[in-house]
């Protein structure tokens, strides 16, 4: 067949033709290279030096040489020359797995159909109703279609979950995202139930806050504790799904994990009863104070009651105990202690100082222990009411180089009775009203003062038969009572 051979279409046999095995054989020719279509290139232009039989080029726009003249035709070599054949719209070739399709104006890769409401896709995997999207591979890549490229995740709703979860053996092992809310959060897990959080940013601030370090505080802040309230809640809301059950669970949020900066925290204490005993047993991080005020309209309406059911092993020092330099602060409430073991109302130790200021009042309940013992701490009360609303051993009793400051304060003890004395101060021991306007008021049953072992008391000249009392009481062994 010679290389100028026109273009040919399927031959078909005339009646009556002679020699009919020829054009059956040119038909069969034909049949044997269009049929499941395969080239050895797309676009070609030149012939190559040594064709094999049944070999097809499927030609460019300018073809050259032997192919010069078929631009878009199917070149095969038959039977020592070239066959060119005119592919129609829709035939389909194939070059390994690069397969075409003839459009009429050029081989062209098929489109896909549109993928749109799919039931789910899955990449070397199979998807379920819950993973509608599966890929099974070593990598996966997303990347830009020219500049910029985001990947979303969206939820419904504040309270909803959109996170990145990985796993190990079908358990997860680290989240990021908003787990659950719209604070940002690193998550990491041993066992795929335990979850123990790492990282946490703040939506509104973006401040970050490490676990295992403290969280620096840029307002002032408060806390809230409600009867009806619950200890795993934030406490940052006045209803019961926000506020915390104990004040205890208050106090070690705040001394345990903040750092207060120059800011003040509050613990806001809606009235009720709270059986409980409180501790504070190390210094607030920063400067700012941290003060404990019911929001009752009166003392009374708080109520912090020391309970023998619930008494922990420190049970004996007091219902509120503070050591070792903490500092807090105290406003309307009432402190008492249930019958039982013989324990403080306020045990302050070792350099605490417990705060009464600025027109703050305290109410002190009754027990068989002293209502304020001071060993080495300090009270501080200036400008602020304590009222004693039922009998004690004795209202102050302050020993060891401890202190009582009352400045311009109001004192009331009256119709109570004492089994030691109103005030105690001994070894070293100092309680001192200065030169303010301090107010003692009431009548009560038992001694005005017990001063022994270097301890003073100074109510800023005072005479003591005007304290409350039915009788004065024992100076002795250095102590000292000022005027006397």
């Amino acid at each position: 067949m010679s290389e100028n051979s026109p273009r040919l279409a399927m031959p078909f046999m005339q009646q009556g033709q002679a020699q009919k095995h020829v054009t059956h054989n040119e038909a069969l020719e034909i049949l044997d290279l269009l049929v499941q279509l395969t080239v050895e290139a797309f676009d070609a232009e030149a012939p190559p030096a040594d064709p094999a039989e049944g070999q097809i080029w499927a030609l460019g726009p300018a073809p050259a040489e032997g192919w010069a003249g078929h631009a878009g035709d199917l070149a095969a070599w038959a039977n020592g020359g070239w066959l060119f054949l005119q592919p129609k719209a829709g035939w389909r070739a194939a070059l390994g797995d690069d397969v075409r399709v003839w459009t009429g104006a050029g081989w062209e890769r098929p489109r896909l159909p549109e993928l749109v409401d799919l039931a789910g896709v899955g990449v070397n995997a199979g998807y379920d109703a819950e993973n509608r999207l599966a890929v099974s591979a070593p990598a996966a890549l997303f990347t830009h279609d020219g500049s910029d490229h985001r990947l979303k995740i969206n939820k419904a709703a504040p309270a909803d979950t959109a996170t990145l979860l990985f796993q190990t053996d079908w358990s997860g092992r680290a989240e990021m995202g908003l787990a659950g809310e719209d604070d940002f959060s690193f998550k990491v897990s041993p066992d795929g139930s335990t979850w123990h959080e790492g990282i946490r940013i703040d939506r509104n601030t973006g401040r970050a806050h490490v676990s295992g370090m403290r969280e620096r505080l840029y307002a002032h802040r408060t806390y809230h504790v409600r009867t009806d309230g619950d200890d795993a809640n934030s406490g940052l809301a006045d209803d019961a799904s926000g506020a915390f059950r104990t004040i205890s669970r208050a106090l070690d949020v705040v001394y345990g994990t903040l750092d207060l900066g120059r800011f003040d925290v509050t613990i806001a204490v809606a009235p009720g009863i709270y059986e409980e005993f409180i501790e504070v047993l190390a210094p607030s991080i920063g400067a700012g104070l941290v003060t404990v005020r019911g929001t009752g309209a009166q003392p009374d309406d708080v109520i912090i009651r020391g309970t023998s059911g619930v008494a922990p092993a420190y049970a004996p020092f007091g219902v509120l105990r503070a050591w070792n330099g903490a500092v807090i602060a105290l406003d309307n409430l009432r402190i008492e202690r249930e019958s039982g073991p013989s324990v403080a109302l306020l045990d302050i130790r070792s350099g605490a100082n417990v705060i009464v200021d600025l027109g703050d009042t305290l109410h002190l309940g009754a027990t068989n222990n002293s209502a304020i013992r001071i060993v080495g701490g300090t009270l501080t009360a200036e400008q602020a009411t304590l009222r004693l609303v039922g009998n004690v051993s004795s209202l102050l009793l302050v020993r060891q180089g401890g202190s009582a400051s009352i400045v311009s304060a109001t004192v009331d003890v009256d119709g109570r009775s004492f089994s030691n004395a109103v005030f105690v101060a001994d070894r070293c021991g100092v309680i001192a009203g200065h030169t303010g306007a301090t107010t003692i008021t009431g009548t009560a049953t038992g001694a005005r003062v017990q001063v022994r072992s270097n301890g003073v008391i100074d109510f800023g000249n005072k005479a003591l038969s005007t304290l409350p009392g039915s009788s004065n009481g024992v100076v002795d062994s250095g102590g000292v009572y000022i005027p006397l």
